[in-house]
């Protein structure tokens, strides 16, 4: 048990940034991520980076996202 809660602290905090498009979500992520020195991860950045690749991905997220739909489960399964 020791080391599971010792891996945990080398890990970091993590935080996620919910709310409604347009809510501020990503001007906060880039704000906390100066602040302390982290990485600001954009999902709807890396969903749009893979459907202007025009990868096989890419051309299936495209079609979901012009649907409306979310992408969610096409990624946990990539």
């Amino acid at each position: 048990m020791a080391d599971a809660n010792n891996n945990n602290s080398k890990r970091g905090v993590r935080v996620v940034l919910l709310g409604a498009p347009g809510s501020g979500k990503g001007t906060q992520a880039t704000r906390l991520a100066e602040k302390f020195n982290a990485q600001h991860l954009s999902t709807g950045d890396l969903l749009r980076a893979e459907v202007q690749s025009g990868s096989t991905l890419g051309k299936e997220l495209k079609t979901t996202m012009d649907q409306g739909s979310w992408c969610l489960m096409m990624l946990s399964a990539a």
